[in-house]
């Protein structure tokens, strides 16, 4: 007795004829009145009552088709363990991303980690850039993209530099410049990230060093929710991201002289011991960011 012909049987059960049996089995009537008659006899009781038009389940036929549905249940029920259980055994590689910096995550290169290491599961997380330290010296997660990395403990894997841009809706006047001075802002309202973000609290400090007043009308952390404000001519937002963004209804424009740097690091703990996999990880961070670079 195995799967297969309890699957024969119970289908039989249903249709009460062989031939149709092996239509949807893809078996012959022979074929499943061989089945049918393997089960009797390890049985040693009828199943089926066969008559020249018609079967019809004995009693014996009745009892055993509830017990094979619950074993065809369990036996599904056990594949379905089977699965998770695979997949637990995985290798858990957490990421966290600061908030608005998925663009920086290589998407190519890490799919190409991922057909590579079919035993590493990948897991990303974002949160807000000043948190990003702690959670990774804390145990939270394997490796991060730190912005200005400076807690000890962790080490640097790999390096890139972003200037900070404005985002300016287009029924903006200051939208049709090419680039503009900070000191250029003294009148406008702003919408931004927290400012507890180091790339909000940057933007701010030189805005203030410059006696330029930010007037901070909305904040989010939600990107989607600054860009649809933006192009609604509620303020100005600071920008970090893709130089060609899809942003229909906005303008990004540079900042003269490129006064505000993100610094961003992918880091780990300093008492590590990398595994292949995550060497492999790295080189294709490595590898992004240096084409990016090179690109600006």
């Amino acid at each position: 007795m195995n799967i297969q012909n309890l699957k024969c049987f119970l289908v039989t059960t249903e249709t009460l004829n062989f031939t149709k049996t092996g239509e949807q089995l893809f078996l012959s009537q022979q074929g499943v009145s061989r089945v049918i008659n393997s089960l009797e006899k390890e049985l040693d009781v009828p199943l089926f009552v066969r008559s020249k038009h018609a079967l019809s389940l004995t009693p014996y036929g009745v009892a055993f088709k509830e017990t094979a549905s619950e074993i065809l249940k369990q036996y599904d029920y056990f594949l379905e363990r089977v699965e998770k259980l695979k997949e637990e055994k995985k290798k858990l590689l957490r990421l966290i991303i600061p908030t608005g910096m998925q663009h920086l995550f290589p998407e190519e290169s890490v799919a190409d980690f991922i057909r590579a290491n079919p035993k590493v599961r990948l897991q990303i997380k974002e949160m807000p850039d000043y948190l990003c330290e702690d959670a990774v010296l804390k145990g939270e997660a394997d490796f991060g993209f730190c912005v200005q990395t400076e807690k000890a403990g962790l080490k640097v894997f790999a390096n890139h530099s972003e200037n900070t841009r404005l985002m300016i809706s287009e029924k903006n006047p200051l939208s049709k410049y090419d680039e503009i001075a900070l000191e250029q802002l003294k009148d406008e309202k702003f919408v931004t990230i927290a400012t507890s973000n180091v790339c909000g609290y940057d933007f701010i400090k030189q805005c203030k060093l410059l006696n330029v007043n930010t007037e901070v009308v909305f904040q989010s952390s939600d990107l989607q929710l600054l860009y649809k404000m933006c192009r609604n001519n509620i303020g100005i937002s600071f920008y970090v991201g893709p130089r060609d963004p899809d942003f229909p209804g906005v303008q990004i424009v540079k900042i003269k002289g490129n006064p505000i740097k993100w610094d961003v690091s992918f880091v780990g703990r300093e008492d590590r011991i990398l595994t292949q996999e995550e060497y492999y990880l790295i080189n294709c961070i490595r590898t992004e960011w240096r084409n990016m670079n090179q690109d600006k």
